[in-house]
């Protein structure tokens, strides 16, 4: 039985997350990896990658937020004389 994502001479490879079978110029290279090609095609890779970077933007921004209504929490107190620790 043949192993479909080890690569003996093979001009294509299966990606892992969409399971289309594709050419080898449709992945990254991966050092560390058995036949120097990332699991996952490209499309797959960069479709994973927006994904995660919208969902740091959001955390990023909520975080921005908070600090910022902490700075003028403090401001205001020290405008107003309170004590502030």
């Amino acid at each position: 039985m043949s192993n479909p994502y080890r690569m003996e001479n093979q001009e294509t490879k299966k990606c892992t997350s969409c399971g289309e079978v594709k050419t080898l110029v449709s992945f990254s290279n991966l050092t560390g990896a058995s036949d120097g090609k990332q699991s996952t095609c490209r499309t797959c890779g960069n479709l994973a990658s927006q994904d995660n970077d919208s969902d740091d933007l959001v955390e990023l921004r909520l975080k921005k937020r908070r600090y910022d209504s902490s700075v003028m929490d403090r401001e205001l107190a020290k405008e107003i004389g309170e004590v502030w620790s």
